[in-house]
């Protein structure tokens, strides 16, 4: 339920021209792959993780 709310949300940003031209469902796994590693990183005392995140996601979401 969590990746295809994302998907969705991601598809609208697309279409709108608010984010890359990428595939929505790709890029909701990818994300969603990421904040999963992120909390195992933070509960390890990873307290760059969050960042690293930002850094991840803006990626996915700016066009090249």
């Amino acid at each position: 339920v969590w990746t295809e709310l994302l998907t969705g949300e991601l598809a609208y940003a697309r279409d709108h021209g608010e984010i890359a031209d990428l595939d929505a469902e790709l890029a909701a796994f990818q994300i969603d792959a990421v904040l999963k590693a992120a909390n195992t990183a933070l509960r390890l005392g990873d307290d760059s993780a969050v960042a690293k995140v930002r850094r991840i996601v803006d990626g996915f979401l700016t066009a090249p």
